[in-house]
């Protein structure tokens, strides 16, 4: 079949051509007039067919070609690579069959089937064909993750079944019963594991933060299950660096119980504090692994200092000072700016401050130390702000108001904002707020600013911003363009009798400051949280003074553990200006870390638990399994049914697919008609040469 893509008169006029071109030598010129008849009209038909079909390559024709190809259904077999696989009873079964049975019932799929072998865990991967490769040592099972990959692959309407060993439980990922939704194919299980239900008491999981301040609280939010021990005690325990510093009685009334609680404390010295959680078993305790839990926390000296700076006395200084009062991460101090002794401001504060800067040469002398040391900051601008001044001293904040006029400016909540979160009582009650006395004219913010509220004048939202906060590599700043937001929190408590919602906002804007931090030349990203097996990946950036990314020079990574016995490694460069390194196999404990380049240093910590999430709960899942067969069309079967899965495969699954597609090439492309010219005028050259033409 050939199809034209240009002008099909074409072919016509490469038809013409090539006779005009071939009478021209063999009619016109003198010395073919030798030649007889029969010999001359062989040469020009040869002629005229070799010209033809070198200026038809010049044209875009195709000859398409149509092909028909069956193929044989696609199965999909995918295999639990987690170590909860061989954690109960039926290991060695589920071993011996990956070991010698496997290999049988893979040639059976692909004798009948197009297969496509995976396996998952932490990830998915298709290395299924591979013995080698079932090691059962992930981590985590994610068996959502098997929908989703296969579905990516081929599609769900390509996918004939899917057949997967697993014992159903899921640690990772969405839920498989309500993952398995979307699936248009019949999933078979190959059910492993054990359904039967035993004692166990287990911690599930701890929230805490990973950086504490001495003398301040340090929190921890525990969740916990039992399964077995209803109307019973248990003893939870705690230990600081290994010794017990604090134990707490858990009641358990329930059958299966489950708690949430938080535990707090203050701890009693600077530096890197192992935190070991633990449930004190009892002898028929299932699984002891799971009963114990280590938090790795920094402990950092003293409290965060606020400094609350007024030029004058003003309440909004009075409303902020209430609304930090309760909070026990924060030392507030409070004076006139008259009072201030500039030389005691250092980068460990923050400072809030109203009506600053003035026309006074302390008030810039006091800007020039902020912006000099980085020095984080919560600035309200009021009737004594000095705005020629505070350009000068905040070149990125300007406003011009060359009459010096003020107006009343409503708060417009921003939905954009997004360095904090705010209630939705805050949100809801800026309708009702008062309005702040704002400096009229035009503002100038940098354009990363994020705004929390803009101004409304007259029933008429602007693009002013009142209240908004900036975040720079240094540190971070917040502005309110206008006073009396003591009148906010008298709002707040009219409307929600109490002040929840306005401090609420006051400490989330003084926190967001807090997170503000000098610049570091040398960052390490790591965990401080790893399970037994779980690779540790450790990741550096160096930067220059331009703040430019380099590795040039060499990072060595050194790791201590409880003995004092040192790990030493090199970081590996990357394209991308980095650095990266990745360690296995390392045993529980806890790790202390130092990286140097030379010039930058770094140090931390992490902890290595020998109970991972595959050992928190292994009672097999097989409701769910059989809820999503019976949901796909599928069905479940015992490691020992194999053979009895094959043959329902092989009586419910025969529809065969065949692909039409079509193959389109140009002459160029082709190989005879390149030849056909070849052997054409070679044909004519040896007739021309034995007539002793040449």
């Amino acid at each position: 079949m050939i199809a034209i893509e240009s002008n099909p008169l074409s072919i016509i006029a490469c038809a013409a051509i090539a006779i005009i071109l071939t009478a021209i030598l063999y009619w016109r010129n003198k010395s073919e007039a030798e030649l007889s008849k029969p010999v001359k009209f062989l040469l020009a038909t040869l002629r005229c067919l070799s010209l033809f079909l070198i200026l038809i390559l010049f044209l875009n024709i195709l000859f398409t070609k149509k092909i028909s190809r069956t193929s044989k259904p696609l199965v999909v077999c995918a295999i639990d690579n987690s170590k909860s696989m061989v954690l109960t009873n039926d290991s060695a079964d589920v071993r011996n069959f990956f070991t010698k049975s496997y290999s049988d019932f893979r040639s059976n799929l692909n004798k009948h089937f197009t297969t496509k072998y995976l396996l998952f865990g932490n990830t998915v991967s298709e290395d299924a064909t591979d013995e080698n490769a079932i090691s059962f040592n992930d981590i985590n099972t994610n068996i959502s993750s098997i929908f989703s990959y296969t579905e990516t692959l081929y599609g769900n309407s390509d996918v004939n079944a899917a057949v997967i060993f697993t014992d159903g439980i899921s640690t990772a990922g969405i839920n498989p019963v309500i993952a398995s939704e979307s699936v248009t194919y019949p999933i078979y299980f190959v059910a492993t594991g054990d359904t039967a239900s035993r004692n166990d008491m287990a911690i599930t999981n701890i929230r805490y933060n990973k950086t504490a301040y001495l003398k301040g609280k340090c929190v921890f939010e525990i969740s916990m299950k039992a399964n077995g021990y209803n109307n019973k005690e248990a003893m939870l325990q705690i230990y600081d660096n290994g010794s017990l510093i604090s134990s707490k009685k858990l009641n358990i009334n329930a059958n299966p119980y489950y708690s949430t609680f938080n535990i707090d404390f203050e701890p009693t010295s600077k530096g890197k504090h192992f935190y070991k959680f633990v449930i004190v078993r009892t002898d028929d305790d299932y699984i002891p692994d799971n009963n114990e839990k280590t938090c790795v926390v920094e402990v950092i000296e003293g409290k965060t200092n606020v400094r609350l700076i007024s030029n004058g006395a003003h309440p909004d200084l009075g409303a902020i000072s209430k609304a930090l009062a309760n909070n026990d991460s924060y030392e507030i101090e409070s004076c006139l700016f008259e009072e201030l002794d500039i030389s005691t401001i250092s980068n460990k504060d923050i400072l809030v401050m109203v009506n600053l800067p003035d026309v006074s040469l302390k008030s810039t002398q006091l800007f020039e130390k902020i912006n000099r040391e980085n020095i984080p900051y919560l600035l309200e601008i009021g009737s004594k702000t000095s705005l020629s001044t505070l350009t000068k001293v905040i070149p990125d904040c300007r406003i011009d108001n060359p009459k010096n006029l003020a107006e009343d400016a409503y708060p417009v909540y921003m939905e954009t904002f997004s360095s904090f979160t705010v209630s939705n009582e805050l949100i809801s009650d800026f309708s009702n707020f008062s309005p702040l006395t704002s400096p009229f004219g035009s503002y100038e913010l940098p354009t990363h600013a994020d705004v929390m509220l803009n101004q409304k004048i007259n029933n008429v939202s602007t693009n002013r911003p009142l209240l908004a906060t900036v975040k720079e590599r240094d540190r971070r700043t917040a502005y309110i363009f206008g006073e009396g937001i003591w009148q906010w929190r008298i709002r707040d408590f009219v409307a929600n009798s109490s002040f929840d919602a306005f401090d609420g906002m006051v400490n989330n804007l003084v926190y967001f400051l807090s997170l503000s931090e000098t610049f570091k030349h040398f960052q390490i990203d790591l965990n401080n949280d790893f399970y037994q097996n779980e690779p540790i990946k450790v990741m550096a950036k160096l930067y220059n003074d331009s703040y430019e990314l380099v590795n040039d020079a060499d990072v060595q990574f050194v790791i201590t553990n409880d003995e004092g016995t040192e790990y030493p490694y090199y970081l590996s460069k990357t394209s991308d200006g980095s650095y990266m390194l990745e360690i296995n196999n390392m045993p529980a404990g806890h790790y202390e870390w130092k990286a140097s380049t030379g010039s930058e240093h770094a140090e931390g910590a992490f902890n290595i638990s020998v109970s991972d999430p595959e050992h928190i709960d292994l009672q097999a899942r097989i409701n769910d399994l059989q809820q999503i067969a019976d949901k796909t069309g599928g069905k479940v079967f015992k490691l020992s049914e194999t053979d009895e899965l094959f043959d329902i495969l092989k009586s419910n699954i025969n529809e065969q697919k065949t692909y039409n597609y079509q193959v389109n090439k140009k002459p160029k492309d082709i190989l005879p008609v390149l030849l056909a010219i070849i052997a054409l005028l070679a044909a004519e050259w040896i007739i021309r040469r034995r007539m002793g033409i040449y």
